[in-house]
This record gives C-alpha cells, structure tokens and sequence, in this order.
C-alpha cells in the first residue's frame, strides 16, 4: 500500500494498482488524512480531475458495472459528471500524455507572457438621496469549524439586508479546510465540503445581491496547493450563484484591485487576504504595511491574522502639473474574524481576538472616508 504523500496522483502509473479494486482507493484517501469525510472529498477531487470528468471511464477502472454511484458521488461536491465517452483501450495516448512540440510549447509561453492582471470596477448605485454608502469587510469565517461564531454572522447578515446602501465583500477564509499538514486537526471540521458550499450559497442567499466578491483565503486553498486537483471551492461557490441567474458574484482571488465607482467618486481599494503569522501588535501593523507599500490603492483591505486595525500610512508623491511635493495618504485595514477562542491560540497562549466585521464609510460628493466597527 503506498504511503508517499509526495506521490503524483494523476499519473497513470499510480492509479493502475487500484485496477478494479472498487472503493479501496477511497479508503486510501481516508487513511492517508486521517479523517473519513475530507479524505473522501479529497478522493473524489483527484479521480475527478484523473478522469477528466469521466463517470463511465472511472466506474469501469475501478469495477463498478454502473456508473451512476460515482457521478452522484462526483455531483455531490458540485463536479460535472460528463460519462459520454468509453474509457480510451488501455495503453492507448491522447493529447495529455503526447509532448507538445517546441513550437506548441513556445507558443503557449508568448500566450502566457502577454496576460494581464485585471482588476474590477464595481458601479455601485445609491438610493435615492443616500450621499454616503457603507462597506463591510467580512474576513476569517472559517465555516466548519467548531468554533464559528454563526450566530454573529447571522446578526450581521441581517443588518446588511436591512440597508440597501450597504455591500460586503468576503476577504478569505470563508471555509475551513484543515489537512494533516495543517496547523488544526482534521477531526475538528463540522461539516462536509459539499455541506459547506451548500450552507454558503443558502446563507448569503438574502444580500448576495449586495456582495461586491469573494476571497480566497489560505484555508479556502489548501485543497489546490497541496493536493494539486485543480478545484477551488470558493470560486465554485461563485460561478453557481452566478449561474443562477439572479446576482453575479465576483471571485477575488487571493488578491484584488477593485474601483468602487460611487457617485460622483471613484474609491481605488485593494483587497489581499493577508500574509504572515504576527502575534504582536506591532508585527501586524507591519504585515499591513507590507501590503499597503507594495500598491497604489487609497485603502488596502486584509484579514487573515484575526484582528481589527486600521492605519493611515503617508508616502510622498510629486505633482506633475505643479511641481509640488505633497503627502499621499494611504489607509491600511485588517478584519477580525468570526472564530471563537480556543485550540490553537489557546494552545499557544495567544490572547482573545476581537469577533466580527470591519466597516468603510464612502462620501459620494468628496474623495472622503472612515474606518467604522
């Protein structure tokens, strides 16, 4: 049985042992993470991405004589089951075991080499007679963890349906993904993956159409970066509200510039999950920094270290119309999160950080802000 946390799991010569063999695959999956339900996500994800997609193609691998339990396995985390094809004669290449040729291969370097980052501009209408418009950062939601503050999740999303003046962007971290390389246990998630993206998509169901976007957090990514399946639940959570039909939700990434186009004003923001593991206060006001010195934007917006700051940071600018040096200002924000106090930090002896969202007060006459609670 293998044991190699290194292994390539979507090279043919590592499946060929589960030939025929049916659920033991899976069951190598649970065993290797040590945790029934993620490493069945985590089995589901990868035979997903080996397959292509493939419901018939894996079922007939694997020793099923039907493949419906595997595409309902497949659509219970919200993959797209094809099964339209036969699996290919075994021995038999395609297109993603052929080596491109230099000219293919050099062909896609210019194609990647001439990509932009892109950032969002987000038109944000008033009511009628409104002059100011409020935004909440909601960061660190962690759902699935035993420890998520529901309750005041619950409480804001209902005072953010009650202001139409309001939107709210998710700055990472809106589920919880521990593995066996992860800082918490495996055993401590509440709810299935599936389960989470489901509750999510419920949940915010009532002001979705007042969500600017969605960050990816590094919990929300440990699936992609270190089991290497290519599936990201957070933009998953965003395509399917968006395929509804009812509210386009914007997928961030893991950073975002965004121009929130307000009135008569245009607010230039950054949104960046955050970096680091600062535990003092002066080491997170150093980690905004880093952040805010490295952009443009008016006001930066992190999360990721679990607690509340707001800085204004100044940087010298020359005006080229009149020659004049003058002070640029620059505010720096980071959002608490919605985790209780306990396992980690209290394992650490780390004090309570504060619970809930940041808030951003936009004039929409004058280039005017404040930072709220």
């Amino acid at each position: 049985m293998p044991t190699n946390r290194k292994v390539q799991w979507d090279e043919p010569g590592w499946w060929e042992q589960w030939r025929g063999r049916r659920w033991d695959v899976r069951r190598w999956f649970q065993d290797e993470f040590g945790d029934e339900r993620i490493g069945e996500d985590q089995f589901l994800l990868a035979s997903h991405r080996f397959f292509r997609g493939n419901g018939r193609a894996a079922s007939q691998f694997l020793g099923f004589r039907g493949d419906a339990h595997v595409r309902e396995c497949w659509r219970s985390i919200g993959l797209q089951s094809m099964g339209k094809e036969h699996m290919r004669p075994r021995g038999e290449a395609d297109d993603r075991d052929r080596l491109r040729t230099p000219e293919e291969l050099h062909s896609y370097f210019t194609e990647l080499a001439s990509r932009k980052e892109k950032g969002l501009t987000y038109t944000w209408p008033l009511p009628r007679g409104a002059e100011t418009a409020h935004l909440t950062a909601v960061g660190d939601i962690h759902a699935g963890n035993p420890l998520f503050r529901v309750d005041i999740l619950e409480a804001l999303r209902d005072w953010i349906g009650e202001r139409p003046e309001t939107r709210f962007i998710i700055c990472g971290d809106l589920f919880e993904l521990n593995t066996k390389s992860s800082v918490g246990s495996v055993g401590e998630r509440s709810g299935r993956l599936d389960e989470l993206i489901g509750w999510a998509d419920w949940f915010f169901a009532p002001i979705w159409a007042q969500c600017v976007g969605v960050g990816l957090g590094n919990h929300d990514g440990r699936i992609d970066r270190y089991q290497d399946v290519g599936w990201n639940p957070v933009r998953e959570l965003c395509e399917r509200v968006t395929a509804q039909g009812k509210h386009r939700v914007n997928y961030l990434g893991y950073a975002k510039h965004i121009a929130l186009k307000i009135g008569r004003q245009t607010y230039r923001t950054y949104y960046h999950h955050g970096k680091g593991g600062a535990a003092t206060p002066g080491g997170r006001i150093n980690a905004v920094r880093d952040i805010v010195t490295t952009v443009t934007a008016d006001i930066v917006i992190t999360a990721h270290l679990h607690d509340e700051l707001s800085k204004k940071f100044q940087r010298r600018d020359h005006d080229l119309e009149t020659d004049e040096i003058g002070n640029v200002e620059q505010q720096g924000i980071m959002c608490p999160s919605f985790l209780d106090y306990g396992n980690y930090a209290q394992q650490k002896a780390l004090p309570p950080s504060p619970l809930g969202a940041t808030g951003i007060e936009f004039d929409a006459k004058r280039k005017a802000w404040r930072v709220v609670s």
